[in-house]
């Protein structure tokens, strides 16, 4: 069975300051994307943390995450623009949530529209709250292409 919740951003399980929490932390990665910011986007990860890209390149850890950004963002991505919407917060425990984010690929010349599919990615974040915060414990990302009708 195939769910769409790429329009769906409430949650049945977070109260309403985790979802902004963690709407915030996308909200910031969309900012690191767009504005190139390999450091932004390494901020929000936990010390000992996991991302895969879309390209399936793992990664352990900020450092290596923003190590891999810096070159993404001068070379395949450098011209890259995307709008972010990150869909439903599910909490697994009062310290670890799980939210979804729907990446759409948009023109860089400033009126933002979509080029691609959309969504063109997703990507499946855990946060794990430490101290006042919600930090990423792992994300994976996914390009979005033709289902195959076979």
């Amino acid at each position: 069975m195939t769910t769409n919740r790429t329009t769906s951003t409430t949650s049945p399980t977070a109260p309403a300051g985790v979802v902004d929490a963690i709407h915030a932390v996308i909200a910031d990665h969309e900012r690191a994307f767009n504005t190139k910011d390999p450091e932004l986007l390494a901020a929000h990860f936990r010390d000992r943390s996991w991302a895969v890209g879309v390209t399936g390149q793992e990664l352990e850890g900020p450092a290596a995450i923003a190590a891999a950004a810096r070159v993404l963002f001068a070379g395949a991505l450098a011209e890259g623009r995307a709008r972010y919407r990150p869909g439903q917060v599910e909490l697994l425990g009062d310290d670890v949530a799980l939210c979804h984010l729907y990446a759409t690929a948009i023109d860089g010349d400033g009126d933002g529209e979509p080029i691609g599919p959309d969504p063109a990615m997703v990507a499946l974040y855990v946060f794990q709250r430490v101290g006042d915060e919600w930090l990423v414990v792992a994300r994976q990302n996914t390009l979005v292409g033709p289902v195959p009708t076979t």
